[in-house]
């Protein structure tokens, strides 16, 4: 996830090795548009495993997340230098 003030653009990445990311779109950046993206994830998504990069705005997106006992991991922005 890639976490803006006003929306938060989504991919999605099969557990497969190698397997393509899929950008899935845009969503609100509101606690209710989180639920809603998860309550649309299909059926055999038993383990979904939330991913964004280091960055000011998302930092209630973690609180949130790991508020409702899902995995959210938190990355380093790979275009950045110290």
């Amino acid at each position: 996830m890639d976490v803006h003030q006003e929306s938060i653009a989504v991919a999605d990445e099969a557990t497969e090795q190698h397997a393509e990311v899929i950008f899935l779109g845009t969503i609100g950046a509101r606690h209710c548009d989180i639920d809603t993206l998860i309550r649309k994830r299909p059926l055999r998504s038993t383990h979904l495993v939330f991913v964004y990069k280091a960055a000011p705005r998302g930092s209630w997106l973690y609180r949130y997340l790991m508020k409702r006992d899902d995995v959210c991991w938190v990355v380093a922005n790979p275009g950045r230098s110290a």
